[in-house]
Formats: structure tokens, sequence, C-alpha cells
């Protein structure tokens, strides 16, 4: 929650770079790809 409210980031080169490609980095959340390929409830009617 507190990452939520913050607009201005400070870290060290090194944890900077960890940091974004962390964030560019796929989800890792088991079975969302598995959702995500499903026909959503909207679509299937």
């Amino acid at each position: 929650m507190d990452l939520c409210d913050q607009n201005h980031f400070v870290l060290p080169p090194k944890a900077w770079k960890a940091f974004v490609k962390a964030l560019d980095a796929p989800p890792e959340v088991p079975g969302l790809k598995r959702l995500f390929s499903r026909v959503s409830v909207a679509e299937g009617r």
C-alpha cells in the first residue's frame, strides 16, 4: 500500500534496474494464462 502512494522513487542504479526488471516481467500467477485464454462471460452470450 505504501508504494501506491509514491510517485517518486530513489534507488541505487543496481536496485533500480532490478525494480524495473520486476515491473517488466510477466506476472507469475498460477492459472493466469488459462484464465485469460477462456472466452469471457460477456462474449460467450
